[in-house]
């Protein structure tokens, strides 16, 4: 799944392929890759998504929607083809890896943030959004009230981080779409930028 190019692998490639073979069963398998535009890491897979091995699963969430808006995506893709989001150098990953459901029914012990944080050095994307607060709260181990959406000040080692809104139909009181259109201007920006 790793989609590496022809040739000898990378120093990224190797570190990804030995963390992958390594892990015990996952609710959801990571979606990485060295070089990618943007990972979106949530907290966890909810059970919807887990069980039917697909991310962003449940109906009510806007994640596939909001990708399509943004010109992130060209089209709106549905879950059971969330690998295809490598093809617009796109990656997915969660905080807690082996447990699903939603935020109120996990536990710090559940959550691998220096794994993650190994994962996001290796992989080395250009940006790096967590879809919600709680996310970013979880990360950075402040209080999600501390916490403003957009850009961040603190990126991890070359990497851009944003906070952006959770598209779950759990959180639809703090939607707000601009924060994913900022992100994926953004994006666009500095690919133009580089040409």
């Amino acid at each position: 799944m790793l989609g590496f190019a022809f040739g000898a692998p990378t120093r990224c490639e190797v570190s990804i392929a030995a963390m992958n073979a390594t892990v015990s069963v996952e609710a959801l398998p990571d979606l990485l890759r060295p070089g990618l535009h943007l990972v979106v890491c949530g907290t966890a897979a909810g059970k919807r998504s887990a069980a039917q091995g697909a991310y962003y699963k449940d109906s009510r969430n806007k994640f596939w929607s909001i990708l399509a808006a943004t010109g992130l995506t060209p089209c709106r893709l549905a879950p059971h083809e969330y690998e295809r989001l490598l093809e617009f150098d796109i990656g997915l990953t969660d905080l807690a890896k082996h447990v699903s459901g939603g935020d109120d029914s996990l536990r710090a012990t559940h959550y691998g943030v220096d794994r993650f944080r190994d994962k996001i050095r290796n992989a080395c994307p250009r940006v790096l959004a967590f879809n919600g607060k709680t996310a970013a709260s979880i990360h950075f181990q402040v209080q999600t009230k501390n916490i403003d959406y957009g850009h961040q000040p603190n990126g991890i080692q070359g990497t851009v981080v944003f906070v952006l809104p959770s598209t779950s139909g759990r959180a639809r009181a703090y939607w707000k779409p601009y924060y994913w259109h900022a992100c994926a201007s953004y994006i666009q920006r500095i690919l133009s930028e580089l040409g």
